[in-house]
């Protein structure tokens, strides 16, 4: 930081001007002086920090020396001003003093270049600026060479004394942001780490929770297959007690579309087709979907037409009437079970003959 210090220059031509006003004013008198010979006893006092006894010196000067440019204005002026100045750097020494004893209860003023109480937030707590020291010394002063060397010393020595002291606090402050910043930064991660570590844990309370219930559907579906299996061999043995080739638990529109595709249709001769009441989601399904289109004497047509996976699905069935009942067109297939009897031909309306697998109800 650049320091405005004593101009020597100004000094001297202050003193040459001093001079010159004591000349003119008493050219007869021997006696004549510049004017900082007359503070000889007031400087050492003002060293010394007697501001009191010097500023009593300096009014018995004004009483006793009949010299206007001893106690005229602008060397009042200028005397008050440099007492004023060395009080304020007194106690700005004072300030750094305590400072350097309680470093951690103060703080940089970056703003203002300048050391604060720490949570400053009013202006009587502790607060001084660097620029303190550039401000209220006059320009130019009335006094000894030695009392301005005296000046300049103070400047300097003040300065260096602020400037350690300050890198002093600013050092501890920064240590302090590292260090918070250090813990913001520590507890964020802990948090993440938390965060993470109770996600984990509920992930896979959740993963138990579903491998459980998993584990619980297997279970029952297992048991309810087990069911399955041992209905279906009873219907099998009891079909073929009835003179049937047996039972197989399917649906006619399944039994249908994969013979269409893999052919093997007279394996199902003679047997029993249908879907148990344990497992009749199925038949539920696609019966609705095959239609009565033509009723005969003897029997209904059933057609099934429908667009899926991006084939055209289209075949007819024949199924003899059960006694008693009566049928209409568009009437769904009945969901019972049907024993698979061969295939059927007939005669078209428009004369073509066509030949479909034919079924009739089981008589169990």
């Amino acid at each position: 930081m650049k320091l405005r210090l004593i101009n020597n220059w100004h000094l001297n031509m202050y003193r040459l001007s001093l001079t010159i006003v004591i000349v003119i004013f008493f050219s007869s008198s021997a006696s004549a002086k510049y004017v900082y010979e007359y503070f000889d006893e007031i400087e050492p006092l003002l060293m010394e920090q007697k501001y009191d006894e010097a500023d009593k010196k300096y009014e018995n000067l004004n009483k006793n020396v009949r010299l206007h440019v001893v106690n005229g204005s602008i060397v009042g002026a200028t005397y008050k001003k440099t007492v004023q100045w060395l009080k304020k750097k007194d106690e700005l020494v004072i300030f750094l003093e305590k400072v350097n004893t309680q470093t951690n209860k103060y703080e940089p003023n970056l703003y203002k270049n300048g050391i604060s109480a720490k949570d400053c937030r009013s202006s009587s707590c502790e607060s001084y600026i660097f620029s303190f020291l550039n401000k209220g010394l006059p320009k130019t002063l009335p006094f000894s060479p030695e009392f301005v060397d005296y000046i300049n010393n103070s400047i300097k020595e003040t300065a260096n004394l602020f400037k350690v002291t300050y890198k002093k606090v600013n050092d501890i402050a920064e240590s302090e942001k590292n260090k918070k910043i250090a813990a913001i930064q520590a507890k964020k991660e802990r948090d993440a780490k938390a965060r993470k570590i109770e996600r984990d844990r509920k992930a896979e309370e959740i993963r138990i929770h579903r491998e459980k219930e998993k584990l619980a559907r297997e279970k029952i579906e297992k048991e309810k297959q087990e069911v399955l299996n041992q209905e279906i061999a009873r219907i099998d043995a009891l079909a073929k007690s009835m003179g049937y080739s047996g039972y197989e638990n399917e649906n006619i529109v399944s039994l249908i579309y994969k013979t269409q595709k893999e052919g093997g249709l007279e394996k199902y001769l003679n047997q029993v087709i249908g879907c148990h009441e344990l497992d009749k989601g199925p038949c539920e399904i696609w019966y609705p979907k095959l239609k009565a289109i033509q009723i005969l004497n003897n029997g209904v047509l059933y057609s099934y037409s429908e667009y899926s996976r991006g084939e055209v699905v289209n075949f007819s069935v024949f199924a003899e009437k059960e006694p008693g009942k009566i049928y209409q067109e568009g009437q769904e297939f009945t969901n019972t079970f049907y024993v698979f009897t061969g295939m059927l031909s007939y005669t078209t309306v428009t004369g073509a003959k066509r030949t479909v697998p034919s079924f009739a109800k089981a008589k169990f």
